[in-house]
C-alpha cells in the first residue's frame, strides 16, 4: 500500500505486521508490504487510514 507523507512518520513507528517492508519514496511517502494469505483480517485497519493510504499493489 502506498502512504502519503502526512502518515509515513507513524507508519513507521510501529510493527503492524511480522512481514512488513517499509520503502521511502521520494515525495516523503512510503510503501508498505506485508505477505498475507488474506486481506480479510487487514480490511478494517487499510480502511482507517481513509485517503491518507493510496491503496494496495499486488
Amino acid at each position: 500500500m502506498k502512504f502519503s507523507p502526512k502518515v509515513t512518520r507513524r507508519v513507521k513507528k510501529s510493527t503492524w505486521h511480522p512481514s512488513q517492508v517499509i520503502e521511502d519514496l521520494p515525495d516523503g511517502g512510503c510503501i508498505f508490504t506485508v505477505r498475507v494469505s488474506s486481506t480479510l483480517e487487514m480490511t478494517p485497519w487499510i480502511r482507517g487510514w481513509g485517503g491518507r493510504c493510496g491503496g494496495a499493489s499486488a
